[in-house]
């Protein structure tokens, strides 16, 4: 798995782009790296691009692996804004495993999250008012 980051000040955002085989391993270790970043912000909304990465082997049950990951990162970085996470993918069998996260999202995480299938689209929703 090939993961990246890049801040976007201007616009309050962080985004993530993940390629290969995802593995939770792979995911928490560029969260991490990121959470790390002296350029980091918790009031960062997150923009997680998925074209390329393949979900072969990320089953639901890997799923709620990390979401459990996720829930302990959260509470290792404490009370922080309410946050969005727009995932992004244009493969729609992909998407419907990032379906299934968001829907574990709303009461396992402190993120908003939605699926969108553009960039432009997931964009759109960040820059709006909420």
């Amino acid at each position: 798995m090939k993961a990246t980051y890049q801040f976007e000040p201007d616009n309050n955002l962080i985004v993530y782009r993940m390629t290969g085989a995802l593995t939770t391993e792979g995911v928490m270790a560029v969260l991490n790296t990121a959470l790390a970043d002296p350029d980091w912000s918790p009031e960062y909304d997150m923009m997680c691009m998925f074209d390329g990465a393949d979900f072969t082997n990320f089953t639901v049950s890997e799923a709620q692996r990390l979401s459990q990951a996720i829930r302990v990162l959260d509470a290792r970085r404490g009370e922080t804004p309410s946050i969005r996470a727009a995932l992004v993918s244009s493969d729609m069998l992909a998407n419907g495993l990032l379906t299934f996260w968001e829907g574990l999202g709303r009461t396992e995480r402190s993120a908003t999250d939605r699926v969108f299938t553009t960039e432009t689209e997931a964009r759109a929703w960040l820059a709006s008012a909420g």
